[in-house]
């Protein structure tokens, strides 16, 4: 029997989720802080930057403790699934493409043995570099006539030939070097990705990384995405890092681990990060310091290609704002959403039904990058009353975003503070020391 999940990537049509099973909800980390990453620079998506002094707004001031460092955001810190590249290009500011949803899965590319189409794929990275962004490319999927007609698993989940695979790598890499990024296979820990086992896959993940970094040394490597909802896929994360190929570590082969923290279908942001939190406890168990990136993230999904009811317009836009702060505070380096397309198998939509005019939520998703690029994010801490603050700093101001997970709450400005800005771009005055309300809406506050 199948177990079904929720994942995104399914090899047929990738961008359509699957079948759910129930799952208790996640006990949530108040502080999601934590150490920066180490990792090769080359994966980061943002850097860091030293803390300076700032006033802290009442409620929230920590005395005698170190200002936590906190991560600065670059563009690269967004990143989009858009399917539709040469007539629906993404008309918000993204800076990393997740090909998953075009059509370039080795299948795709190795159209007979030995024998290499890259026209799509082509047409794909000249489209995402004249956007001054970077692609990834998943190479997963095994093609047909490299499976096992003894394996009753579909073609496509099964342990490929490793000769096949080296040569399909080395073709790849050989066209487009660093100018791409990598992703190894998708989703494995989903029954209908992978067949294979831990080991197994890797050792396909150690000889692609010797392959690509041998022939383009700053090439990213992604580690296989994973998602983490259920006990047998956090189990399976745990059995693929435990791997050692040629006495090393398998988390020494990648540049960052990719994951999918997808969350129950009634699960919000503050959920999601609860996965982030737990993904970087295995990391840390099998010594992989590589960084976090968030590889695809929506909301409301119950999978197995069953339309779902939109989330209302306003949870829509306060989720993408969540999202992007709360990977921000926890240190992820880069967040692909999922995706640039109405798409209704997803609870949140950037677009509206005619797949051209941005969304309320899509408007939210330009706030929020704004908010975020150029800034430092030090911290996202959960308050009594479930509130959420998050403290942001950058070379022209100290800023706090604020926001409830359930009702309402009230706190008083910070010091010096001035300006008041909602998650739609509205824009008014404030003043230090007065009380506000804070709904389940973000609010940006800034000198």
């Amino acid at each position: 029997m199948k177990v079904k999940s929720v994942h995104a990537r399914r090899f047929g049509t990738p961008w359509v989720t699957r079948g759910v099973a129930a799952v208790g909800a996640l006990v949530l980390l108040t502080g999601l802080t934590g150490p920066a990453s180490a990792g090769d620079s080359r994966a980061t998506g943002a850097s860091h930057a030293g803390s300076r002094q700032a006033h802290q707004p009442k409620g929230h001031q920590h005395k005698h403790h170190k200002r936590p460092k906190g991560q600065k955001i670059g563009a690269g810190f967004f990143g989009m699934w858009a399917p539709s590249l040469d007539t629906g290009y993404p008309t918000v500011p993204v800076k990393a493409l997740d090909l998953s949803s075009n059509g370039v899965y080795w299948r795709s590319i190795e159209t007979s043995p030995g024998h290499y189409d890259f026209t799509n794929l082509d047409a794909l990275v000249a489209q995402a570099q004249a956007h001054h962004a970077k692609p990834l490319l998943v190479l997963g999927a095994t093609p047909n006539f490299y499976a096992s007609v003894l394996d009753l698993h579909p073609a496509s989940t099964q342990m490929p030939p490793i000769d096949a695979w080296k040569s399909y790598v080395q073709a790849v890499v050989d066209r487009y070097g660093a100018s791409i990024e990598y992703e190894i296979w998708p989703e494995p820990n989903i029954i209908g990705n992978w067949s294979g086992t831990p080991q197994q896959l890797a050792s396909l993940v150690a000889a692609a990384s010797q392959i690509i970094h041998g022939q383009a040394p700053q090439a990213v490597v992604v580690s296989p995405a994973m998602v983490l909802r259920l006990k047998f896929e956090q189990r399976w994360m745990k059995s693929f890092f435990a791997q050692k190929v040629g006495g090393h570590r398998i988390g020494s082969y990648v540049d960052a681990v990719g994951i999918d923290p997808y969350p129950p279908a009634d699960g919000t942001p503050e959920t999601s990060a609860g996965y982030v939190t737990l993904a970087r406890r295995i990391m840390k168990k099998y010594k992989v310091s590589a960084p976090v990136w968030n590889m695809e993230i929506n909301y409301g999904v119950l999978g197995a290609h069953q339309l779902v009811s939109t989330l209302p317009m306003q949870t829509q836009a306060s989720y993408v704002v969540r999202t992007y702060l709360l990977n921000a505070a926890a240190n992820v380096k880069r967040v692909y959403w999922l995706i640039w397309h109405y798409q209704p198998t997803l609870g949140v939509q950037l677009l509206d039904e005619d797949n051209t005019t941005i969304s309320k939520a899509g408007v939210a998703y330009q706030t929020v990058h704004q908010w975020l690029t150029g800034s430092t994010v030090r911290s996202c801490t959960s308050k009594k009353h479930h509130l959420y603050a998050c403290e942001l700093t950058s070379a022209h101001h100290d800023a706090w975003v604020y926001w409830t997970t359930q009702g309402k709450a009230r706190i008083r400005v910070p010091h010096g503070t001035r300006h008041l800005e909602t998650m739609t771009g509205g824009q008014r005055r404030v003043v230090a020391g007065h009380k506000l309300k804070v709904t389940q809406a973000p609010v940006f506050l800034h000198h």
